[in-house]
């Protein structure tokens, strides 16, 4: 878990003049108050064995060294972690000043913090559907390479999941992983995700970046070429959307709300 807490900016003094102007004793004292309000609740969410980073923009020690030590003093199951970083300049166990005129940026501190291990409730998984064989041999026809993983299905919407993820039953989510597209009843329309996830496909027309043709595909534009099925279109070698050809023409696939 990283914390990357609002605090009282003083490593901002020298870049925005408004960071010195709206700077005072009781801004430091809010600003204190506030990230251990913020590190407590971080501390629940750090899994046992895990790890908790904390860092500000500011050099003064309420909100730095002596922060973490208040934090440690009321959370006895985390402890400060050895970390080499010979290139920052140590603050203790586990934490280091980024001093600006040693470092390009401005001026930083970091923690580094592990929770102790103990006992954990088992989490369910997600069990994952049986990859439709659409998108199986629209897979194989392609010949793409695609990360391990696991099948969700929302609807006819075909998700390749972490095998790790836990069970999302009850749980509102925009995108459970990588969208590969829509399982029709006898065929498989992928994504656009997937054409931007793919390094290439068995069916790839790359276009050189500033040709007609790849400004008339970003357009929504048809391409002259005699490959056939579902075809990966790159922009010199980088994946950009997906085309589909009968032979003479490939009718375009990019989205309607990306072109131009």
């Amino acid at each position: 878990v990283l914390i990357d807490a609002p605090c009282s900016g003083e490593g901002m003094f020298r870049k925005e003049e408004a960071a010195i102007t709206d700077w005072s004793e009781e801004t430091v004292a809010m600003c204190a108050a506030r990230q251990q309000e913020i590190l407590h609740s971080g501390a629940a969410l750090v899994k046992p064995g895990g790890r908790l980073v904390y860092s500000t923009c500011t050099f003064v020690p309420e909100e730095n060294e002596l922060c973490i030590e208040k934090f440690l003093s009321s959370h006895p199951e985390f402890t400060p972690e050895e970390v080499s970083a010979p290139w920052f300049t140590p603050a203790g166990t586990g934490a280091f000043r980024l001093w600006p005129h040693k470092l390009l940026g401005e001026g930083h501190f970091v923690a580094v913090l592990r929770k102790a291990n103990g006992d954990t409730r088992e989490i369910p998984q997600e069990k994952g559907a049986q990859m439709p064989k659409v998108f199986t041999e629209f897979a194989k026809q392609l010949q793409l390479s695609l990360p391990r993983g696991k099948a969700v299905l929302f609807g006819q919407s075909l998700y390749l999941a972490p095998e790790e993820m836990p069970d999302i039953r009850g749980v509102k989510v925009l995108r459970p992983g990588l969208e590969l597209g829509e399982v029709k009843k006898d065929r498989f329309e992928p994504a656009h995700a997937l054409a931007l996830a793919l390094k290439t496909a068995a069916n790839t027309v790359s276009l050189p970046a500033e040709s007609p043709a790849l400004q008339g595909y970003l357009q929504g534009q048809t391409i002259e070429d005699p490959t056939r099925g579902w075809t990966l279109i790159q922009a010199d070698s980088y994946s950009i959307g997906w085309g589909k050809g009968d032979g003479k023409m490939l009718k375009n696939h990019y989205p309607k709300g990306l072109r131009r």
